[in-house]
């Protein structure tokens, strides 16, 4: 088996225990009897942090090898799920998932940078697509297994979650290649490591792909806006079972893995990535827009499966845009990706508590316009680079 394989399939163990908890927790808020807004409030404390320190497990994983930056993100992620477990108010909640956004940026980067690594520049593409295609089937499995365990005690999950998680950190660690360390000194992995600095190197770099970070921002807050309001929707409004929710989620995977191994790898193989891009933005609003109207019972289902499955098209496309934009700076592209991720899920997560409390439709609905705006970005964007191909 390949390194690249091989993380992929080590990152798919760690999702699906990512993904455990998700099912129970807006019946852990409930019984808890915390307020409403807590699900994104808590979401975007867990993402600030992992923003704040992106650049930082960036620098980790020159001093120390990716797979040990990845390993020690699992085990201290499961750690603080327990506490969040412990919770007994918002206070607690809060702070937990503030501390558990450090161990997440570790795994987000680690895996990356381990998976960019382990690739040539003709199979990153491709790779990529395998990993984001195996992180929504997994996503999806998560859901159900988490559903399903969590139905009748929601304690089980976050359980199952710890161990999951340890298992998969161990299994990079002691069984993944080595890839070689830069041993910066202490000084200069906390000032490198900054998120706000942006020295001379860091302004090349970041000036060649500025409108792709802008697409990565824009779009993971419009999925984090969905992603959080549709659980806590599925079970505040329609009433829903944490198994009803997994078995919906597991649904979704299915079609994602076909529909991203049938399109998905055939558009990166094109070229014009921005049209190919542009065009699932649109589909996804338009899904999206169905989703919004119907607001209940089975077209609401369908329209579900297919905005998810635009969703998870665009992740692989939109990565390989970044990661290959300075094939001399993959490293610093992969921590400038998830802090644009970690923005995103901040922005998504403040927006889906704010805007849940005032209409429970009113987050899909800023989810429409966002998409909207992203698909005519993208269609914009591959106008003026045939522009300025002719004109070479």
């Amino acid at each position: 088996m390949s390194q690249s394989a091989f993380l992929v399939a080590v990152v798919s163990l760690q999702n699906l225990g990512f993904n455990l908890v998700h099912p129970v927790t807006p019946t852990f808020i409930a019984e808890m009897g915390m307020q409403d807004w807590i699900f994104g409030v808590s979401y975007a404390a867990m993402a600030l942090t992992s923003f704040l320190f992106s650049q930082e497990a960036g620098e980790l994983c020159q001093r120390f090898e990716s797979k040990g930056v990845f390993a020690v993100g699992c085990v201290g992620y499961a750690a603080m799920q327990l506490m969040f477990l412990a919770s007994v108010n918002e206070a607690q909640v809060i702070l937990w998932r503030l501390l558990s956004g450090f161990f997440v940026s570790m795994i987000n980067v680690g895996s990356l940078v381990y998976l960019v690594r382990s690739s040539s520049d003709a199979t990153r593409a491709r790779n990529l697509t395998y990993l984001a295609t195996a992180t929504a089937v997994t996503t999806a499995l998560g859901y159900t297994v988490g559903g399903l365990v969590g139905d009748a005690d929601y304690a089980r999950a976050f359980y199952a979650q710890a161990v999951v998680l340890v298992a998969a950190g161990a299994l990079l660690a002691l069984a993944g290649k080595s890839y070689g360390t830069e041993h910066l000194g202490l000084r200069r992995l906390l000032r490198d490591g900054n998120p706000l600095r942006l020295g001379p190197q860091d302004y090349r770099v970041r000036r060649r792909i500025v409108a792709f970070l802008a697409v990565v921002l824009i779009s993971m807050s419009a999925l984090t806006v969905y992603e959080q309001s549709l659980n806590y929707y599925l079970k505040d409004a329609l009433d829903y079972t944490p198994a009803d929710i997994g078995c919906l989620k597991g649904a979704i995977g299915v079609v994602t893995l076909i529909a991203n191994q049938l399109v998905a790898v055939r558009l990166l193989s094109r070229g014009r990535a921005l049209r190919s891009i542009g065009l699932v933005f649109c589909l996804a609003f338009v899904s999206n827009l169905g989703l919004t109207l119907m607001g209940t019972g089975a077209p609401f289902v369908v329209c579900n499966l297919v905005f998810t499955v635009f969703n998870a098209m665009h992740q692989p496309m939109v990565q390989d845009l970044v990661t290959s934009a300075d094939p001399t700076h993959q490293d610093a592209l992969v921590s400038m990706y998830n802090e644009m991720r970690s923005i995103g899920w901040v922005v998504g997560g403040l927006l889906a508590g704010a805007a849940y409390s005032l209409w429970p439709l009113l987050p899909f609905v800023i989810t429409c316009v966002l998409f909207a705006v992203l698909g005519a970005i993208c269609l914009e964007g591959d106008r003026i680079e045939r522009r300025l191909d002719a004109a070479r």
